[in-house]
């Protein structure tokens, strides 16, 4: 049954952090995980309401229903406290599992978890709660729910609808129409969660397929109106009104800013008593000035994505085989250490260890979970191996993760030590194997214009390299990779470098059109004696800190790290510049 895939897709994310550990700011994931859990199961438990004004206008079957006018909420006076079967589409089905695991689900009185978009067996005794994504297709699937020809009903009479962001009201007159789901309502919500909660201070809109259409401007809707009522459901969950800052010459950041400033402005008018940071509304949770919303276009820095990075959350998904947030490493197995297993295991916000680690240097991460390897050794009454304690820091990672095996007393603690100590090992192996050390090296001479020593090295130098490195390598995509640091970094290449690493690297037609593609985003792929004015502004900023960061190679961040640091800098007082980041001023 369809029902029991869905609910092995949630389990796998077990429960989620306690949303009330104590914790002064909580993050945005945190933020979520509230809102689902108390707007939508706990107002589906007890008396539910239609949560904004123009739904009560719009509301007209007026059976045992009051109105309280001076908190525009519509209560029904109907209860259904009983088990109710979740239905999700595709959409909210990624939503939910990002912030939200099936322990807190079925806490909350859930026993089925269905998808929108698989026939469903009937459960005519129990209530649905759809949470859905406020689109034409889940509306219409939702209707035909109820318009059997026949009159069999999938649930009983407690219907609840939340959807994930703002209900057009077109589809809102489709679900009026609908008579028998029409009088089966309880419960109508915008939660404005409409966005995945990836971690507690990142998040995606899910929107695989937008970048092109940034550029290409495909289909029929513009793509900056979807963003913006995305963006909106975040700054409502923060409870922000930002300020907007954006690029004055991006075209794209322009659009986006004017669009979201009068979806933001739309927002705050239709809903009076939603509270904001620096508002007039008065919270007690209100601890500081209105936020700044900086927008930036992907053009700005296209290094981002592309530079090897030592930052372990980084080596990881770019080095190792991911799917989501799963990873599959080979460990030894229980009983044989000689032997291995492939070990499936979940990165998230659920695993401690990895929050505290995953930002941090891969150097570093292996020496944090050495000590503590060392710690638990040396804390043991009996040594794993028998040996002297300072014999123990000249253990190798296997050995290390083989004696953590051996102390039961830190059955817990080992298991988290063991599988990081693993996944740090493979990313290490795969580094040397692929020699990404100098590889990386050069990436940082392309993109700071210094090499390891602060030189500053001829280009015909820097482009020697490349060619060279370019002929040992093997995997096409790794050569179109470095090719494309190379363009990126230095503004477009000369004629002549161009024609000598194209002819080094090889590539397929494919490939070639993917090089020249850089020139849809504004960026040159031929070298030019004109300079962006933002960059320029930064240039002094990033050798200054290139300076301060020394000469300890494999400890420097990397300079895309600078660029967005540095554009932070001057988006703020006293660095503030209107040209160059104008704001979208506010009517409130």
């Amino acid at each position: 049954m369809s029902s029991a895939r869905t609910n092995r897709r949630i389990k796998s994310r077990s429960k989620s952090p306690d949303i009330n550990d104590g914790s002064e700011k909580p993050g945005l994931r945190r933020l979520a995980q509230k809102r689902i859990l108390q707007d939508v199961f706990q107002s589906a438990a007890g008396k539910c309401f239609l949560s904004n004004p123009r739904f009560i206008e719009a509301w007209d079957h007026g059976q045992d229903c009051l109105i309280l006018q001076e908190i525009s909420v519509f209560y029904v006076v109907d209860t259904h406290p009983g088990w109710k079967v979740l239905i999700l589409d595709n959409h909210a089905m990624r939503v939910i599992s990002a912030a939200v695991g099936m322990y807190d689900i079925m806490e909350k009185r859930i026993t089925l978890v269905e998808s929108l978009d698989k026939k469903r067996a009937p459960f005519p005794d129990m209530g649905a709660i759809y949470f859905l994504d406020p689109n034409a297709d889940s509306v219409a699937k939702l209707v035909a729910d109820w318009s059997d020809p026949s009159n069999k009903r999938l649930y009983g009479s407690a219907v609840f609808l939340y959807f994930l962001g703002r209900l057009p009201d077109n589809l809102l007159a489709q679900i009026k129409m609908c008579r028998p789901l029409l009088k089966r309502v309880k419960g109508l919500m915008e939660i404005n969660v409409d966005f995945l909660a990836v971690e507690e201070r990142a998040f995606t809109f899910d929107m695989r397929h937008a970048f092109p259409s940034f550029y290409l401007r495909r289909g029929n809707t513009p793509i900056e109106l979807d963003i913006a009522e995305k963006l909106v459901t975040v700054c409502a969950t923060l409870n922000e009104y930002p300020h907007i800052r954006y690029k004055q010459s991006s075209g794209i950041c322009t659009s986006l800013a004017s669009v979201f400033h009068l979806k933001m402005d739309e927002y705050v008018s239709q809903n009076p008593s939603w509270w904001y940071h620096g508002g007039p509304v008065k919270n007690q949770a209100a601890n500081r000035e209105r936020g700044t919303l900086l927008l930036l276009d992907r053009a700005d820095d296209c290094l981002t994505p592309l530079m090897h990075d030592f930052i372990y959350q980084s080596m990881v998904q770019d080095l190792l085989k991911m799917d989501g947030d799963r990873i599959t490493f080979q460990a030894e197995t229980k009983n044989d250490p000689s032997r291995t297993e492939a070990k499936d295991v979940l990165l998230d916000d659920r695993d401690s260890l990895w929050v505290e680690l995953r930002g941090k240097h891969i150097a570093s991460v292996i020496e944090t979970l050495s000590g503590r390897i060392r710690e638990i050794m040396n804390s043991s009454t009996g040594s794993a191996f028998g040996g002297k304690k300072q014999q123990q820091g000249n253990l190798s990672i296997s050995q290390m993760a083989a004696a953590l095996k051996a102390l039961p007393e830190y059955r817990e603690v080992m298991s988290k030590l063991s599988q990081h100590m693993h996944i740090s090992h493979e990313c290490m192996e795969v580094f040397k194997h692929n020699g990404l050390y100098n590889l990386s090296e050069l990436e940082q001479t392309l993109a700071t214009g210094k090499d390891e020593d602060g030189r500053t090295p001829k280009l015909s130098d820097i482009m020697e390299r490349v060619e060279q490195e370019l002929l040992k390598m093997r995997d096409p995509k790794a050569r179109l990779r470095l090719i494309l640091i190379a363009t990126v970094s230095q503004g477009g290449l000369r004629q002549q470098d161009r024609r000598r690493l194209m002819g080094a690297a090889e590539l397929s037609r494919k490939q070639i059109r993917t090089l020249n593609s850089l020139e849809i985003l504004g960026l040159s792929i031929f070298a030019s004696t004109e300079k962006n004015r933002l960059v320029s502004m930064l240039a002094g900023y990033v050798k200054n800190i290139f300076k301060v960061r020394g000469r300890a190679f494999f400890y420097v961040l990397l300079h895309l790290f600078v660029y967005i640091e540095g554009v932070c800098h001057l988006a703020v007082p006293p660095m503030t510049n209107p040209n160059m980041l104008p704001v979208a001023t506010s009517h409130h």
